[in-house]
């Protein structure tokens, strides 16, 4: 899995990298099924100034799919979160649907055969 992070206005504490790291491990194990080389996430964060919010966009790209995510938050681990949470998601959905088309893949080559 490659993956890119990019910080804007801030550089990342221990604890925030930390919080990171946990969520690229939880989706490393979502992609199992796909060869590491072809899973990207590019991880963009940056602290706006103004409404002194975090601001998170993750990118992810699978093979035929691009996922994405966009949140804000005055707390970084929320906005982490959430943003993790919703690729998570989306991911997970994509997952079944590759596991579906399988599956009726699989049936229609049995009915063939019999």
């Amino acid at each position: 899995m490659q993956i890119q992070i990019e910080t804007e206005d801030f550089k990342l504490s221990p604890t925030q990298n930390h919080a990171i790291s946990k969520r690229l491990k939880k989706l490393e194990r979502l992609c199992q099924m796909f060869k590491p080389d072809v899973v990207r996430i590019h991880l963009k964060l940056s602290f706006k100034l103004p409404r002194k919010e975090f601001s998170v966009h993750v990118n992810m790209g699978v093979p035929s799919q691009q996922l994405a995510a966009h949140t804000r938050h005055k707390q970084f681990s929320i906005a982490i979160g959430q943003a993790f949470k919703k690729v998570t998601s989306q991911l997970k959905k994509f997952r079944a649907r590759l596991r579906d088309q399988y599956d009726y893949a699989k049936v229609a080559k049995e009915k063939g055969k019999l």
